[in-house]
């Protein structure tokens, strides 16, 4: 239930909400070409660079993700030259249109002062920054999972033909953008079915809408596994912990990202704090319960339960859950306003507001600003490593990798004609060559999947006779090392 603000409050409040979507903005468009492209980002550059019908062909044989993103991407980048910018820039708009999302879902459960929360809670998160400024498809996902949380609130509300146009547009689009927005959709539909005796024709068109909207994933499922041996591509994930429940929750609190820290637990703590308003204030427990239990943590505990059998678990999929946390914490931020309003005169009031607003200004620009200077959120940095291996002058011919994907960082940054030998453990020199391995953290709860375990052991198992005589390495997880071996008695070299 709203209670909207008095026309005396306006224009501050929109004010403070557009400061907001600006600082979310600017802090996530900062040195957007700076940070140098990580491995997985190298594939949407070489889809990037593929004619129209090839570029289909390699979507299917990869088939991580579904196309909507790299067509998306191959249609933005067409008129420009591919680098950092132009292969993320999408990712940026995109967390733009979703911070607008917010705002408005922010509006609709809490009025001006829930879209100020959810402005806020968006616009200086970690995840949504960091996907942001990340040329993959994640940061397009939750864009659509937020417009389609709008478009959902709205016709709870309002009937609307157009509404239910843009919520089969929204659907299609989302669920060929990642597959997991597929767990959203099917949380918004128990959401209305636990609302069926009360509004039965909103649950009987919003399944419809649901249903014509799943056709076309299915035929593109249907296509992708007609292929011999398809693959998802998840194999590396294990089967999580009952511990993760409560991390993955927290990070969406607070984009903990598998290393804790101050502001993460600040931002973490404060949403946490608007969350728990929410739950237990009495003019809107009941639907918030509901969007907190079946929104959050049921599709959470699904994909936990299946994950037992089939690893498909890890946090940054349940990035598309995020506007469910929105709500929450707008609804919780309107609770308080409210207890204020009731309590307070309207000089104190004014008091009250401007020190939430700093307090939670400060918090927020600690929390956004921490993706540039914290180390958790390093990327692997092909960029630099490449610049170190040019200066060896026999280096295309003596490169031994960890994986074969590491071609695509090394052609991109220009390290190319690679002979492609890969490290085992009977590797050797003749007598010496350059090492590469990547060793990315790949703890469930690690959203950025670019963070070094505490403990872990990263130096290469060299075969006897063997030494290293230089390194070179990354806080993601990326290393070099120059191997030499000695040339055994006998060989006439």
């Amino acid at each position: 239930m709203n209670r909207s603000l008095s026309s005396h409050w306006f224009t501050p409040f929109r004010l403070l909400t557009l400061i907001a979507l600006l600082l979310g903005g600017a802090i996530s468009l900062y040195h957007l070409s700076e940070p140098s492209l990580w491995l997985d980002e190298t594939y949407t550059w070489w889809f990037s660079t593929m004619s129209w019908d090839k570029l289909l062909e390699a979507i299917r044989l990869d088939g991580v993700n579904p196309p909507v993103y790299y067509l998306a991407v191959k249609l933005l980048t067409t008129p420009f030259e591919l680098n950092e910018f132009t292969l993320r820039i999408l990712s940026w708009l995109a967390h733009i249109v979703g911070l607008i999302c917010a705002i408005a879902v922010g509006y609709k459960v809490g009025g001006r002062i829930g879209s100020l929360a959810g402005g806020w809670f968006w616009a200086f998160h970690p995840m949504t920054i960091w996907y942001a400024r990340d040329a993959r498809p994640y940061a397009l996902a939750v864009m659509f999972a937020a417009a389609l949380t709008l478009v959902f609130i709205t016709l709870q509300r309002r009937d609307s033909f157009s509404a239910w146009i843009g919520a089969i547009l929204i659907i299609t689009l989302g669920l060929l953008t990642h597959y997991f927005f597929l767990v959203l959709a099917i949380s918004l539909l128990v959401i209305t079915i636990t609302d069926l005796h009360h509004n039965p024709l909103f649950f009987r068109r919003w399944t419809l809408a649901a249903l014509i909207s799943f056709v076309p994933l299915a035929l593109w499922l249907i296509w992708y596994f007609a292929q011999p041996q398809p693959s998802l591509g998840i194999g590396w994930l294990l089967p999580p912990k009952l511990i993760d429940i409560p991390i993955t929750f927290w990070n969406l609190l607070s984009g903990f990202g598998g290393l804790n820290s101050w502001p993460a637990k600040l931002f973490g703590g404060f949403a946490l704090l608007l969350l728990v308003t929410a739950l237990i204030y009495d003019g809107n427990k009941r639907i918030n319960r509901r969007i907190f239990i079946l929104g959050i943590f049921l599709p959470i505990g699904v994909i936990w339960l299946i994950s037992q059998r089939r690893p498909i678990y890890h946090d940054r999929y349940f990035i598309v859950l995020l506007p469910m946390v929105v709500i929450l914490v707008s609804s919780g931020f309107e609770s308080v306003w409210y207890e204020i309003k009731r309590r307070f005169t309207l000089r104190k009031r004014r008091f009250i507001l401007g020190g939430l607003v700093l307090c939670a200004g400060a918090i927020g620009l600690f929390s956004g600003l921490q993706v540039h200077i914290d180390e958790k959120y390093t990327k692997e940095n092909w960029r630099a490593l490449t610049e170190f291996l040019k200066q060896d002058t026999a280096v295309r011919t003596s490169i031994l990798l960890s994986e074969p994907e590491a071609l695509l960082p090394l052609t991109y940054y220009g390290v190319d004609e690679i002979d492609p030998n890969f490290i085992e453990k009977t590797s050797s020199c003749d007598p010496d060559c350059w090492w590469i391995l990547r060793q990315p953290y790949t703890a469930t709860h690690a959203f950025s999947q670019a963070i070094r375990q505490p403990g872990r052991s990263w130096e290469p198992e060299l075969p006897e006779g063997c030494s290293i005589t230089d390194r070179w390495e990354n806080h993601a997880g990326l290393f070099s090392w120059h191997v030499h071996c000695r040339v055994a008695e006998g060989d006439g070299n």
